[in-house]
């Protein structure tokens, strides 16, 4: 996954930071069973603020149609919500492309539609 973070000083106090060695945003957090949780880094508010953009060129150049890939289409691992069930090993079937309101998506094996860049992992190290 190609990110690329905020340079400015103006994140409305969505940055990342690491917690339990997983990037986390600081601002950000759920509450399950009375206990708060971090939200997994990238939080969707720094997405759509556009402090975090996955270039679907850069993805494109990268990664060409038929990578292997693990893709979470509901939730990444990170998540508290997220069970194995939600892992899908596949390839991708399209190049990435952007939707309009900025988030890059790509099409994969076995699953409609998109799944945004940030729950889509290469396999193989590319």
């Amino acid at each position: 996954m190609t990110a690329n973070y905020p340079t400015s000083t103006e994140t409305f106090g969505h940055e990342p930071f690491r917690y339990d060695g997983v990037p986390n945003c600081i601002r950000c957090y759920t509450e399950r069973r009375g206990r708060r949780r971090p939200v997994p880094w990238p939080c969707t508010s720094a997405v759509v603020l556009g402090l975090v953009v996955v270039d679907a060129d850069r993805w494109n150049a990268r990664n060409p149609v038929g990578t292997p890939v693990c893709a979470y289409p509901l939730a990444r691992p990170e998540h508290p919500a997220f069970t194995p069930d939600m892992r899908l090993t596949t390839a991708t079937r399209t190049p990435a492309w952007r939707l309009g309101h900025g988030t890059s998506v790509v099409a994969v094996d076995g699953y409609p539609g998109g799944i945004a860049l940030t729950h889509i992992d290469p396999i193989g190290g590319a």
